[in-house]
């Protein structure tokens, strides 16, 4: 088209109503519904296909592959006053007309500002709309494809807002409507609005529906074949999805990259459009994303996670669910049948050739054909070593045994009748040797490096007596030897079974570990499970036949259909093993808990709270807020500021931080903005009036953390008695770098503690404060989480004679109440919560500085016997400050933040 063709475009819409669409994330959640008349600018084609596109920046100001959206536009016409080189739609060439100008549109000209949506409302206008609506004009952090971070237009935001504003008043004067249908805009010069159904024209609704209809009719020669039979694998259904979006992860070279891309292949040639990063498009609901592992990702869409196989590793395991335990394919259910002949000779020929099979490159080591080690003990125990970071180590293997270091302890503890080989991990060979530093515990028991052989050398040695992993996939590599295995993780197998085809106990008859690969009944559920494992595997030349992928989408879509505009969908989240019957998004809306995984306290809470339950809702954790979530809780102040919709958000307070912080420039200014606090201590309250904070406009609860449930164990009765300091060095950032933690008073008071106490340290970071006092002499030991697990405080606490607690900076402090409710004195600073409870003198003592700290240590440990005596007659103390409170009172004021309670507000409960 010529630069005039804009004049053939005078009020084709006259009397209409027309939405333009911005990048912003309200455009996910809220985008045009199907009918609409639209006009979007730049990629709005990620999330759907707009009427008309309006592009005002060159090709090389797109980054990333944002301009292939422009490029392959499925728009009626592209707009735009520069030239763009080839694209798919018609270009309609007009001139830059008067910079924040208001007046009506001549000479083949539009008025502009810096902001693209501003000329594509010019364009509405000059169509002749009687209604104008914005949706992703929003102004705030990250675009709704990526986290993209500040707006590169926020700095300008009070003058754009104007220019909306007088541009609204022009319009208005000429009469049309200008409104803005984002609920998270920052734009105040608009009047709000809702997009419902007035916005559809009828006409363009019976278009678009026809243009679905034909899609539906080309994809279906692509679809419809059913899949071919193939040996010892069920065929898979025949697949409907209509044409789509699909983003796929891309991975360079070897077996990842072959198969994401084999994918892609496959995808491309069923005729959906496919891009290679879905980072761009995880918040769009209406693509659906295939990604390797996922523990990178969060998508809103429809996802297909992928990892390697179960046997052998060098296929692959596809689910929309998740890996391993989060898969479809788990848990395995025996329904107590043998294999039919056939299908158990079929097994068997498929284990040979596993066998038999030369795996190259990455797996070499998995080679199951090569000889057995001669160094091998005569008879051996195998525990295959993990990568700590592991998906299957963080989200499925118990919490105490997720250290390889703890796992060798408790390992240790059972005292198995055979030699027990620790075999190195082939990544950790790979890196930092890390498992070849860890200590053993037993003479007789081995660190196995990597270069001395794989695992398959061991298994088919048969001196190997047992597997016990924690949810290693070697338990699956048994499976071709029949060697017998003990799983204390969660994987593909069940975790209760009345047979299983492993143990998930440690049996006290070591004897009964064979007895569970020779008895009839167990041979007979290990081979279903194994035919099950590979049943539900896929391989590259899966991948690369279009059928088993239409299969496959299919699959993912029955999961969870691809969202239609207009539609709210959560983020999908892995299964636990007994799973809920799924309820739509409409009448299980999400409260999202959000905060970075930095490990600590914050991780912990976070999936706390994901694993409660609210009436009426879903609890969904995530680093990162959930564009469509109906209401955000964060665990940190600092990340306040990402919060879709601040008016539905609970943000915690846990410190005592200073009034400067909740200020317009302090780092927590954006907690101003959230209509529910969560405070854990009553002096928080001054804190937010001395920072112009009102509490009477909004929702707030005063709630501290608390102890967590738990049968408090008795006191260890030890010779020496045990004195605990629990928490990790920290600052208070900034210019202060002091020791916020009182770690460094605490080593001072307990030097001198040489043969009266045993110094116990708990928590992280803390081998250096364990060196030094054991140089001073200090009977000195140290605890990580993993040994003291906090989900447990409530037991392992009371085991202590006494507990200092020196932190100043939270309002609690952690474990303040844990100590008290188990009845162990504390020596406490005079911060947060410890003034309250220990003012008595009959639960601990305070403290001001190092000095008298030292005092306070030694007269509790002079009246040990005394204290004890108290322990057994005190009663429960602080029973409203449990866990279990904290966690109700988040998710409740979380559910009246989101609207959809309304019976006052909350307040304090002390």
């Amino acid at each position: 088209m010529n630069a005039d063709a804009l004049n053939s475009f005078k009020n084709s819409h006259a009397g209409q109503s027309v939405i333009v669409c911005g990048c912003g994330q309200s455009l996910t959640s809220h985008s045009p519904q199907l009918g609409s008349i639209s006009i979007g600018v730049n990629d709005v084609g990620r999330c759907f296909d707009p009427t008309y596109l309006v592009v005002l920046n060159p090709r090389s100001q797109f980054k990333h592959d944002r301009f292939r959206y422009v490029e392959h536009s499925n728009a009626r016409a592209l707009f735009t006053q520069i030239e763009l080189g080839a694209v798919r739609p018609p270009v309609v060439r007009f001139r830059l007309g008067q910079y924040g100008g208001i007046g009506p549109q001549t000479d083949g000209a539009l008025n502009y500002t810096q902001n693209s949506p501003y000329v594509a409302v010019c364009l509405a206008a000059y169509m002749g709309a009687r209604r104008i609506g914005l949706i992703g004009v929003d102004f705030t952090d990250d675009h709704f494809f990526a986290a993209t971070g500040r707006h590169p237009l926020t700095g300008r935001l009070r003058e754009i807002d104007a220019q909306y504003g007088k541009l609204a008043a022009a319009l208005r004067a000429r009469g049309i409507e200008l409104v803005n249908l984002s609920p998270i805009s920052r734009l105040t010069q608009l009047p709000r609005a809702a997009l419902d159904h007035d916005w559809i024209d009828p006409l363009c609704a019976q278009e678009r529906e026809d243009a679905v209809a034909a899609a539906r009719r080309f994809a279906a020669p692509h679809t419809s074949a059913a899949a071919p039979p193939r040996p010892s694998i069920p065929p898979a259904a025949p697949a409907r999805s209509p044409l789509m979006k699909v983003a796929i992860e891309k991975r360079s070279g070897g077996m990842v990259g072959g198969l994401l891309d084999a994918l892609a292949r496959s995808i491309a040639g069923l005729g959906h459009s496919v891009s290679r990063d879905p980072r761009f498009t995880a918040n769009n609901p209406r693509v659906l994303s295939i990604v390797w592992n996922g523990r990178g990702y969060t998508t809103q869409g429809p996802t297909l996670y992928c990892e390697h196989g179960w046997l052998p590793r060098s296929d692959y395991q596809i689910s929309p669910c998740g890996i391993n335990a989060d898969s479809h394919a788990a848990p395995f259910v025996w329904n107590g049948q043998a294999l039919t002949a056939e299908q158990d000779a079929a097994l068997q020929r498929r284990l040979e050739a596993i066998k038999a099979a030369e795996f190259d490159g990455y797996y070499q080591y998995m080679q199951a054909n090569r000889p057995e080690s001669t160094a091998l003990p005569a008879q051996f125990l195998l525990v295959p070593l993990q990568i700590e970071s592991d998906t299957n180590i963080v989200r499925h293997a118990p919490a105490q045994l997720r250290g390889m270091q703890a796992l060798i302890d408790h390992v240790s503890q059972l005292d198995p009748p055979w030699p027990v080989i620790y075999k190195q991990h082939p990544a950790d060979a790979r890196t930092v040797n890390r498992h070849l530093r860890l200590r053993l515990r037993r003479g007789q028991d081995l660190l196995w490096p990597q270069s001395r052989g794989n695992v398959h050398q061991m298994l088919r040695s048969g001196a190997c007596r047992g597997i016990l992993t924690l949810n290693s996939n070697v338990a699956h590599d048994g499976l071709l030897w029949d060697v017998p295995a003990i799983v204390l993780g969660r994987n593909v197998w069940p975790a209760q079974a009345p047979v299983q085809p492993f143990l998930t106990q440690v049996p006290q008859d070591w004897s009964l570990l064979q007895a569970s690969v020779s008895a009839p009944e167990s041979v007979a559920c290990r081979r279903a499970y194994t035919w099950h494992l590979i049943s539900h595997q896929f391989t590259l030349a899966d991948a690369a036949d279009p059928t088993r992928v239409s299969a496959l989408l299919e699959l993912a879509l029955r999961e969870r259909p691809l969202a239609r505009a207009g539609s709210v969908i959560p983020r999908l989240v892995p299964r636990p093993p007994t799973r809920p019957v799924r309820v739509s998004a409409e009448t299980a809306p999400t409260i999202n808990v959000v905060a970075e995984n930095k490990g600590w306290l914050f991780e912990h809470w976070k999936q706390a709270l994901a694993a409660q339950s609210q009436p009426g809702y879903r609890i969904v954790a995530s680093e990162r807020p959930i564009a469509q979530a109906r209401a955000w809780i964060f665990l940190r102040a600092s990340e306040a500021g990402r919060s879709p919709e601040p008016m539905r958000s609970v943000v915690q307070l846990h410190d005592s931080g200073a009034p400067a912080l909740y200020r317009r420039d302090g780092a927590r200014a954006d907690v101003a903005r959230c209509a529910g606090l969560m405070l854990a201590h009553p002096d928080q309250r001054a804190v937010l009036e001395q920072a112009g904070i009102d509490l009477s406009q909004r929702r707030w609860t005063l709630q501290p953390v608390g102890w967590n449930p738990g049968v408090a164990q008795p006191a260890s009765g030890a010779a020496l008695p045990t004195l605990a300091w629990v928490g990790r060095p920290c600052t208070r950032g900034g210019l202060d770098t002091a020791d916020a933690s009182g770690l460094a008073d605490f080593i001072a008071a307990a030097r001198d503690l040489r043969g009266r106490a045993r110094v116990v340290l708990v928590g992280e970071r803390l081998d250096a404060a364990m060196r030094e006092l054991s140089r001073a002499g200090v009977d000195c030991a140290y605890r990580t989480l993993a040994q003291c697990p906090l989900a447990r405080v409530g037991e392992w606490i009371g085991r202590f004679d006494a507990v200092v607690v020196t932190g100043s900076t939270d309002c609690g402090p952690w474990p303040l109440f844990d100590a008290v409710r188990a009845g162990v004195p504390v020596i406490a600073a005079r911060v947060g919560w410890a003034p309250q409870l220990l003012a008595d003198e009959e639960r601990g003592l305070l403290v001001d500085h190092a000095d008298a700290m030292r005092a306070a240590i030694e007269t509790v440990l002079d009246r040990r016997e005394r204290w004890a005596q108290r322990r057994a007659s005190l009663t429960p103390q602080c029973a409203e400050y449990g866990f279990d409170a904290w966690v109700r009172a988040n998710l409740r004021l979380a559910a009246e933040a989101s609207g959809d309670v309304r019976d006052g507000d909350a307040r304090a409960v002390a």
